[in-house]
């Protein structure tokens, strides 16, 4: 079998599913954890994993989807939930097509990236960022999160791929 990115996005929409809805279960003050830099909260780096996936859209399509806000409430966080499945969506249409140079052009930046990179990318950059939201509950006293329950073991055991 000719290896497939579509693994890993699959790995990806699992783990983002499971890690959102321990989000949207926790109590609504956890969202203004933080550790390091005030400004850079659960909520706020949650918000980010999601517009970052608006971004990776707006490159691979040239649409720009309009992005949810930073989350307050458990049932905001849901919304990212959901929006963030229907950006993983995309991702899996584009990892059907050919590998292909794509240019970008937004607010003056241009450049080119090769498709299979930017779902590369999408997958690095969820992880980053799940990372980063799981140090900042801990640097807070709250243990919810064990990033190893979301890893490919937990995957695979959970799936059977």
């Amino acid at each position: 079998m000719t290896i497939s990115i579509q693994h890993a996005l699959r790995h990806l929409d699992w783990a983002e599913q499971k890690f959102f809805a321990l989000l949207e279960a926790m109590p609504e003050q956890h969202l203004a954890s933080h550790y390091g830099n005030p400004d850079w909260t659960v909520a706020i780096i949650a918000q980010h994993i999601v517009s970052g996936a608006s971004w990776y859209e707006f490159c691979l399509t040239g649409v720009f989807p309009k992005e949810p806000a930073v989350p307050t409430t458990s049932a905001e966080m849901a919304l990212l939930r959901t929006y963030v499945a229907d950006r993983n969506a995309v991702l899996h249409a584009q990892a059907d097509l050919d590998d292909e140079l794509l240019f970008v052009s937004h607010e003056g930046d241009e450049f080119t990236v090769w498709r299979s990179i930017l779902l590369s990318q999408a997958v690095h950059h969820s992880v980053e960022h799940r990372a980063q939201i799981a140090c900042a509950l801990e640097a807070n006293g709250y243990r919810g999160i064990d990033l190893d329950s979301l890893d490919a073991w937990a995957y695979a055991s959970a799936t059977g791929l």
